[in-house]
C-alpha cells in the first residue's frame, strides 16, 4: 500500500479556545476523519493521508496542519540522530535539506539549537546514501525548504511535516490589505460560530475596512491555492468532493472611508457611515471595530446603533 493511501495522524493547530470550532468545520467538510483528541491549541485526528490532505485545502479555521511521521521515546542526541536517520526522508522531501523547528518541554533534551544541529547532521548523512535524482533537485531548487517540526514532551519525540510553507491565514489572495486587518482564520472562526447560532441569511459588515470578513464569508467553500504537500513525492490527489455549506445568501459591507472602499475588489461594499445605516432584523451585522484609538460617543454605542 502506498504511503498516501495509509491512515495517518494529523495535528491541526488553532488559536487556544477554538478547538471545538475546528471540529465543527471538520464535520462539515471532512466527515470521514476520526477526532482522536482535543488539546489546548489543537485537535488530533486520524484519516487516510491523501484524502485528508486533499480536503485540507478547503479548511479555513486552522492556523497550521501537521502530518505526524514518527513518534518514539528519545532522551539523548545520539539516539535522536539514529532515529531521524532511519526515517525514509525520500518519501517526504523533494530536496536534500529541510527547515527543522524544535520545541522541548520537561525533557532531558531541552537545548533546541543542539536538537536542530543533530537533526541537520542526520538528514545530511541520510542523503549521502540516498540521493534524490538530479532532475528532481533541479525542478525544486528554488522552492522553500520543507518545514519539519521536532517536539519533545516528557522525553517523547514527535516528528511532523507542515503541510504549507506559511501559516494558513495567508490565503494567497490578490487583494487590498489595510492597516492591521483582522486575521483571516479569526474571521472564519467567528463566521462559523455566528452562522450556527444566528438564523439570519444576510450578512453585513458596517466597518468592513479591507473586507476580510466579507471575503472569508464569500470564499468559505473555496480551496486555498498551492499547498506545499501537493509536491510531496507520495501525494496523489484523490479529488475528494467537499460538501458545500452556504450560510448567507447575501453578503455586503460598508465603511466610512471612501478611499478604502474604492480599492476593494469582488465584494459588494459602499461608503456609508455606520450611523447612517438602516438596520434590518433579517441581517446579521458583524464587524471588527477599529482599535488603537479612543473612540468617544455622546451616548451609549449600542443604543445609538
Amino acid at each position: 500500500m502506498e504511503l498516501g493511501n495509509k491512515m495517518g495522524l494529523f495535528f491541526i493547530v488553532c488559536p487556544i479556545g477554538t478547538e471545538e470550532v475546528i471540529v465543527d468545520e471538520l464535520e462539515i467538510k471532512a466527515p470521514f476523519v476520526s477526532v482522536i483528541e482535543r488539546e489546548k491549541g489543537g485537535v488530533l485526528i486520524e484519516a487516510l493521508i491523501n484524502d485528508f490532505l486533499s480536503v485540507s485545502r478547503y479548511l479555513k479555521t486552522p492556523t497550521k496542519i501537521l502530518l505526524r511521521i514518527h513518534q518514539s521515546r528519545c532522551r539523548d542526541l545520539p539516539k535522536l540522530y539514529n532515529k531521524l536517520k532511519k526515517i525514509s526522508w525520500k518519501s517526504y522531501l523533494l530536496k536534500e535539506s529541510a527547515e527543522f523547528l524544535a520545541t522541548a518541554h520537561k525533557s532531558r533534551l531541552f537545548h533546541t539549537d543542539k536538537i536542530i544541529d543533530t537533526a541537520q547532521k542526520s538528514l545530511r548523512d541520510f542523503f549521502l546514501a540516498n540521493q534524490i535524482k538530479s532532475s528532481v533537485k533541479a525542478q525544486f531548487k528554488g522552492e522553500p525548504d520543507q518545514k519539519v517540526h521536532l517536539r519533545f514532551h516528557h522525553d517523547d519525540l514527535t516528528v511532523s511535516l507542515e503541510t504549507h510553507h506559511s501559516p494558513l491565514y495567508f490565503r494567497n489572495t490578490d487583494r487590498y490589505r489595510g492597516l492591521a486587518p483582522l486575521r483571516e482564520t479569526y474571521a472564519a472562526i467567528c463566521l462559523l460560530k455566528l452562522a450556527q447560532i444566528n438564523l439570519a441569511k444576510k450578512l453585513h459588515d458596517p466597518m468592513c475596512g479591507s473586507a476580510t470578513i466579507l471575503i472569508e464569508a464569500l470564499h468559505f467553500n473555496t480551496p486555498v491555492d498551492k499547498m506545499s504537500f501537493e509536491s510531496w513525492p507520495f501525494y496523489e490527489d484523490p479529488k475528494r468532493e467537499v460538501p458545500a455549506q452556504t450560510f448567507f445568501t447575501e453578503i455586503s459591507g460598508s465603511d466610512l472611508n471612501r478611499e478604502i472602499i474604492s480599492k476593494l475588489k469582488n465584494v459588494e461594499a459602499k461608503a456609508i457611515d455606520i450611523f447612517d445605516l438602516t438596520f434590518n432584523e433579517d441581517t446579521l451585522y458583524f464587524f471588527n471595530a477599529p482599535y488603537g484609538k479612543k473612540i468617544k460617543f455622546e451616548e451609549d454605542l449600542f443604543e445609538a446603533l
